[in-house]
């Protein structure tokens, strides 16, 4: 595949390509906001205007620079890896789409924030390999909750470790602060942290687990939801009908099959 990056679909495509890596895509905004390229009382906080700051071939270049320095998810089994992958991925399609239906000012944060959310997890498995599997037996096991389980293996909340990370990486904090506070109580319906919340739940819907992760070791399966109980919390929590769930499971799977056929073609390791 080959992008001329003087065509006018170029900056689209880049940014398709950037967005399906969470730490790329957390390093160029982070760039783009430093003492190279800020802008002084300004923050870039989508990628596009990540990109047009920074400059097209410029970003082709930190991008590239950014994925050889990547390796990380080399201690990974390629199951994990993918699964770890396809589940930040669907997650931050769910948020922009939320975003979207919601007519929120900004889907393209949507998107770097639920793209971000699991980052802490594969900081988890980088530094204790078999701690998502731990997780879920200890769940099954005590009959506790996934954040509990975090806390027993691993002695904090991996969105705790996400922001730590996100924060030592220069990123903004209006695209941190929802990541760790997403588990709150009380949170506006409007709001990005609201939003990341129910990407959390339509990702782990049954429905769309049995599409996007059939054959795959799903490290988040043990936190699965049925179908009802995704209705419920977009009803109550962020005031979203089931017709809009319907619309959301559609539009997240034909998506995110779209995406992950387009990286298998690309000979991406996912």
């Amino acid at each position: 595949m080959t992008i001329d990056l003087d065509s006018d679909a170029a900056e689209t495509k880049i940014v398709r390509i950037i967005e399906s890596d969470p730490v790329l895509g957390a390093r160029l905004i982070a760039a783009a906001n430093s003492a190279a390229f800020g802008v002084p009382g300004n923050r870039f906080v989508t990628l596009e205007a990540a990109v047009r700051r920074i400059g097209l071939r410029r970003s082709v270049q930190l991008a590239l620079a950014l994925l050889f320095g990547n390796a990380v998810n080399r201690r990974l089994s390629a199951s994990l890896n993918e699964a770890l992958w396809l589940h930040a991925l669907t997650v931050a399609t769910a948020a922009q789409e939320i975003a979207r239906l919601k007519r929120l000012p900004e889907p393209g944060a949507a998107y770097f924030v639920g793209l971000m959310h699991d980052l802490g997890y594969m900081a988890m498995e980088f530094m204790r390999p078999g701690s998502l599997t731990e997780i879920g037996a200890l769940m099954k096991h005590e009959n506790i909750d996934w954040e509990q389980a975090e806390i027993r293996i691993f002695g904090a909340h991996q969105q705790l470790v996400a922001g730590t990370l996100l924060t030592q990486w220069a990123v903004p904090a209006e695209l941190v602060d929802p990541i760790r506070r997403h588990h709150d109580l009380d949170l506006d319906a409007d709001s990005i942290a609201a939003v990341l919340l129910g990407a959390e739940k339509m990702a782990c819907c049954e429905d769309i687990v049995e599409i996007l992760y059939a054959g795959l070791e799903h490290p988040l399966r043990p936190t699965a939801l049925g179908r009802g109980e995704v209705e419920f919390f977009f009803d109550q929590q962020l005031e979203m009908n089931h017709d809009a769930v319907d619309r959301l499971i559609q539009r997240i799977t034909e998506q995110v099959v779209g995406l992950r056929e387009a990286s298998q073609a690309m000979g991406a390791p996912h």
